[in-house]
């Protein structure tokens, strides 16, 4: 039962890892578009 946990412990924190980076690359990618439309209104 030993490796088994340990295997489901190792499962959780790679999802807990990759929602944590696709969380960080949407809020980046989120504040670039903020950016370009900020610039682009400014340059009207």
């Amino acid at each position: 039962t030993g490796k088994m946990n340990d295997g489901l412990n190792t499962m959780k924190v790679r999802r807990y890892e990759w929602s944590v980076l696709i969380q960080a690359a949407w809020n980046c990618g989120a504040l670039e578009v903020e950016v370009v439309l900020l610039n682009e209104q400014a340059g009207q």
